[in-house]
């Protein structure tokens, strides 16, 4: 199950954040990745069955995918839209609940501070969405890689563990959240992660079925059991310096893409460290993001007011986008950004995607 210095050090930090931690159960784990195995092998039918799907909002992040393939189980999605201004609009609780009666899913996965659109799930629209959990008696599950990490000043932590049966009645006894110390810890390389339930045989049978792996590693658990001694006040001080490091970055460079291109569309930043632009505006047709990040690796070289060349690699969101293809996939004509280099070469970023974009249409 973990150490219980590193198990500890989990719920401290949803204690910080404001969340009862009473009756929740910690599994750690090797890594997120593999709290997502475990889960998917408990809330979804048999392998290579279509029954008890996992329903996930596209676009959606691809380990999901991955994952499932992996152990042969089913995922389905609901689907989101990127707009004009730079909103993915949502999908309305009508839509999601009649896709869930069109395809009898085993759980509810919600990224409340979204991998890859940027998007910040609320506490109301967990609300509505949760309830339909309880309706349909569905798992929650939701992944909170980026808890914190929300830009707006003023704004409630949004997460799982902020309902209870008062919010949702039904809802307690269903909740489970996927934790890493990759993302807001800085903590990839550890992989140590965490399945947390408030249900006791959901926990249980996890800890069965990660007895194969005897446990995760104890050197990255003794590093993490760390926080466990860390007062609110420094992990609160911690919290407001990753969210000042990254709105920063952020809102600067959201602004620097439509300034070089206006007829970008450029996601809204609201939450984690990813915002996705779409070029299908402005892009000749059949454009492939794809194809396109291929060429900037490979071929890609454009010169700055520094005289290097630089280029750029990026994720296209072709991948995102679980069950489409071809000409039907939004993803072909969108990428990710991400805030993972240092913020002098981000900056670069938006004059950088400009010439390669219009080098590579020139070409094409």
């Amino acid at each position: 199950t973990g150490t219980d210095e590193c198990r500890e050090a989990f719920l401290h930090i949803l204690r910080s954040q404001g969340f009862d931690t009473t009756g929740l159960n910690v599994l750690v784990t090797d890594g997120a990745s593999m709290a997502m195995e475990i889960i998917m092998l408990g809330v979804c039918g048999g392998a290579g069955e279509e029954e008890r799907p996992l329903l996930m909002f596209n676009p959606s992040y691809t380990n999901y995918d991955a994952v499932g393939l992996r152990i042969g189980r089913k995922t389905v999605t609901v689907e989101r839209e990127l707009n004009e201004d730079g909103e993915f609009e949502l999908p309305s609780v009508e839509t999601v609940e009649q896709r869930i009666i069109d395809t009898k899913p085993g759980a509810l996965l919600i990224i409340p501070y979204d991998n890859p659109t940027g998007q910040l799930f609320s506490k109301e629209t967990l609300i509505e969405y949760t309830k339909l959990c309880v309706k349909h008696n569905l798992w929650i599950i939701s992944d909170e890689a980026y808890r914190e990490l929300a830009y707006e000043k003023g704004k409630e932590t949004s997460s799982i563990w902020a309902l209870t049966d008062k919010d949702v009645p039904g809802i307690e006894g269903r909740r489970i959240s996927l934790e890493t110390a990759s993302k807001v810890w800085n903590a990839c390389g550890l992989r140590i992660g965490a399945i947390i339930t408030d249900n006791k045989l959901c926990y249980e049978k996890s800890v069965a079925e990660y007895t194969a792996n005897l446990s995760a590693n104890t050197l990255g658990q003794y590093i993490f059991g760390a926080l466990k001694h860390e007062s609110y006040a420094q992990l609160h001080n911690w919290y407001e310096q990753q969210r000042d490091y990254y709105r920063q970055m952020i809102f600067e460079l959201h602004k620097g893409f439509k300034e070089v291109e206006p007829d970008f569309i450029v996601s809204r930043p609201e939450a984690s460290i990813y915002f996705v632009i779409d070029v299908r505006k402005v892009a000749k047709p059949g454009f492939d993001g794809v194809e396109f990040a291929s060429w900037c690796a490979e071929h890609g070289a454009v010169s700055l007011d520094d005289g290097q060349e630089y280029t750029l690699l990026m994720a296209p969101l072709n991948g995102f986008y679980s069950g489409k293809k071809g000409d039907d996939n939004p993803g072909k004509t969108q990428l990710r950004v991400s805030f993972c280099e240092n913020p002098d070469l981000l900056r670069l970023a938006p004059e950088l995607l400009s010439k390669l974009f219009r080098a590579y249409e020139a070409q094409r």
